[in-house]
């Protein structure tokens, strides 16, 4: 009921987190069970900002279920809003086994080395991303400011006339 609460009335957060927190902590200690409580739980931490206490949450429910793609990218998201590059980059490479060709994990991985400062895989990433999904125009530029930080401007500028003559605006 306290994450409808804040749903509904997202200005009274602070008010009502340390309510949601402890209900959340009693109802841990239950250990439950039942994969939809588990999925509500994780999303009322979530609510909170609670993004470790969530993807633990959604990490037992992978273990369940590791064929269940939903609660990879629920981790996955988790982890990227809980600024733990580390378990995301993890899960991406998971997601990568399973599916060599995903752009959006290619795309994901390549901004987690850009972050790092890890060039090379930085830009092996993002052109796999551009690759797989031609369409995924933040892919040419965030390709272009690593060509960039690797002081290859000319390779910077060739990417950018491939998404001018793909992306008009």
């Amino acid at each position: 009921l306290y994450g409808t609460y804040i749903k509904l009335r997202s200005r009274e957060l602070e008010a009502v987190k340390p309510k949601l927190l402890a209900v959340l902590t009693e109802a841990a200690k239950l250990k439950p069970a039942a994969t939809p409580l588990i999925q509500r739980m994780a999303e009322n931490y979530r609510l909170i900002g609670e993004f470790k206490a969530a993807a633990d949450l959604y990490l037992t429910l992978l273990k369940r279920f590791p064929e269940q793609p939903a609660f990879r990218a629920q981790l996955i998201d988790l982890y990227l809003r809980g600024n733990d590059r580390k378990a995301a980059a993890g899960q991406l490479e998971s997601v990568l086994r399973d599916n060599p060709t995903n752009p959006q994990a290619n795309y994901f991985l390549g901004a987690i080395a850009y972050e790092e400062r890890k060039l090379d895989q930085a830009v092996e990433h993002f052109e796999k991303a551009i690759r797989f999904a031609p369409d995924l125009e933040p892919a040419y530029y965030e390709l272009a400011g690593a060509r960039i930080a690797q002081d290859k401007a000319a390779d910077a500028l060739k990417v950018l006339e491939q998404a001018r003559g793909l992306f008009k605006a």
